[in-house]
């Protein structure tokens, strides 16, 4: 099967002209059109290009991550993103457990967390990184339990290690919660407080507990001094920061982030919890790409940063500035969706979306009592990629 789809426009911005084969799971979709500029191939261990990419389907995570113990490999559907076999969760016991990582090894430890990428001292200025995380219901429980003073947990971090005087880990910017009542707000800033940002947004405003949520961060220090280098989105919303990161602010300089990043990570750090609370924190599909070159698909007919919107990262085979190859990746998108796809352009410029029916039947409806499927904050958006336990 074969669809053909054809939209003129003379603006400079990547523009799709046809897109062949069916967008089912897998697929290797050929995306043809002008504008799309170039892609380096960034992956030395797989045959796509971007730099890191794991949605745990296989059930073993692939070994170009690492971690010391690592987070848990979730098993139960209920707990999990929409049509997904497989996720990670996150947290930190006060006695040892035994448990079974990503990367199908047995751990006993405290410290249930930790998926990470390294470039191996090859600092990065530019890094798209982007993850699904849920918090469960009784998170906000969790994390306002006043156990001495670690109350914070990063979740998705980019970090420029060995660049402090001495050595150390370096200044890292990070997606993280701190407590506060139960308005947990999410945090976007450096270490130790520099430049924190969110006080007065609180992490559930975006991700209500128990449904799953996209959480992307680009970073790019090419940019000339006194520019913003930083954006942080949820769900494809940019998210407004008062206190932005600028090239020039000395507290970047003595932190050693103008050098650049080597460091990914994801579920990176947990607060201090005990064995009676659970305050679990689950993460999938992690990517991340050394540009904001990409595919994706979406719902909407619009590419818009100012609403939350169910979009799915599609994973590069080949790319050039006429044609690209994808793997399909349906996400927690439902067979017999009409969907857009879209490509992002090395310096954010989006094409028109153009539309694309995924073959296959709509599932059933959700049966009153079961797991129930929503799209971002709760919407009735068929599949969004977002678990509520009734």
């Amino acid at each position: 099967m074969t669809l053909l789809i054809f939209h003129q426009t003379a603006n400079a911005e990547p523009n799709i002209t046809s897109v062949s084969e069916a967008m089912s799971q897998g697929n290797q979709v050929t995306i043809v059109g002008t504008g799309f500029g170039s892609h380096a191939d960034n992956n030395t261990s797989r045959s796509y290009l971007n730099t890191a990419w794991e949605n745990f389907e296989t059930g073993v995570a692939d070994s170009i991550f690492y971690t010391t113990t690592g987070p848990e490999l979730v098993t139960n559907t209920a707990l999990q993103k929409a049509n997904s076999n497989y996720a990670a969760r996150g947290y930190r016991w006060a006695t040892p457990h035994t448990y079974t990582n990503v990367f199908g090894v047995q751990k006993t430890s405290q410290l249930m967390y930790g998926f990470h990428f390294d470039y191996d001292g090859n600092f990065q200025k530019k890094i798209f990184i982007s993850g699904w995380y849920m918090f469960p219901e009784g998170f906000d429980t969790g994390i306002t339990y006043d156990q001495v003073n670690i109350d914070q947990t990063k979740f998705l971090s980019l970090s420029p290690l060995g660049t402090l005087p001495g050595g150390g880990d370096g200044g890292k910017t990070y997606f993280n919660t701190r407590r506060g009542a139960v308005t947990i707000p999410i945090i976007s800033n450096t270490e130790d407080g520099d430049l924190a940002e969110g006080t007065t947004d609180p992490l559930f405003n975006y991700s209500p507990m128990g449904t799953w949520h996209r959480f992307d961060m680009y970073v790019n220090l090419t940019k000339p001094e006194g520019q913003k280098i930083h954006d942080w989105y949820i769900d494809g919303k940019k998210l407004p920061r008062v206190h932005e990161f600028y090239k020039s602010d000395a507290a970047l300089v003595s932190a050693g982030i103008l050098q650049g990043f080597d460091y990914l990570s994801w579920l990176m750090y947990q607060f201090e919890g005990d064995d009676a609370y659970t305050w679990f924190q689950y993460m999938d599909d992690a990517f991340a790409d050394l540009t904001q070159a990409r595919v994706e698909i979406s719902e909407s007919a619009t590419w818009d940063e100012t609403t939350q919107i169910h979009k799915e990262i599609q994973i590069p085979l080949s790319w050039s500035d006429t044609e690209i190859v994808v793997s399909a990746n349906l996400g927690s998108f439902d067979p017999g969706a009409t969907l857009y796809l879209y490509v992002i352009d090395d310096d954010g410029a989006v094409s028109p979306g153009v539309a694309i029916n995924v073959p296959g039947e709509p599932p059933d409806p959700p049966v009153t009592g079961a797991a129930s499927l929503s799209g971002p904050q709760g919407a009735g958006l068929g599949g969004a990629g977002s678990v509520t336990i009734q």
